[in-house]
């Protein structure tokens, strides 16, 4: 008698593992590294400004900022990095109610 695969078992595995390589990739600052990129000015792109400002010329900061990264983040993994941090402020909150829980049991204020 062949042995049906359990679904439900499947789509959580795969869910959990989907949670942690989110979670990994937001602890190691992937997100924080990728949006300071995006707004560091290069060496060149400074000495322009600089010149232009000297040359009294109208400034824009999109006239100096290059956009080469492309996101290829797709709704799914929006979705995927929004239920990851969720997930973490519940946890985080979860864990700041034990605490206050086992203080009061423990200690007087």
């Amino acid at each position: 008698m062949k042995k049906k695969p359990n679904f439900l078992a499947i789509f959580l595995k795969l869910s959990l593992l989907a949670f942690g390589i989110i979670y990994i990739m937001m602890e190691n600052g992937y997100y924080e590294r990728k949006m300071s990129r995006e707004v560091t000015l290069t060496e060149k792109n400074i000495r322009k400004f600089e010149q232009d400002v000297k040359n009294n010329k109208i400034v824009d900061i999109s006239l100096y900022n290059i956009d080469d990264d492309k996101d290829y983040s797709t709704k799914v993994s929006r979705f995927g990095t929004k239920l990851t941090d969720d997930i973490g402020k519940i946890v985080l909150n979860g864990a700041d109610g034990i605490v206050d829980v086992l203080k009061s049991l423990f200690w007087k204020s």
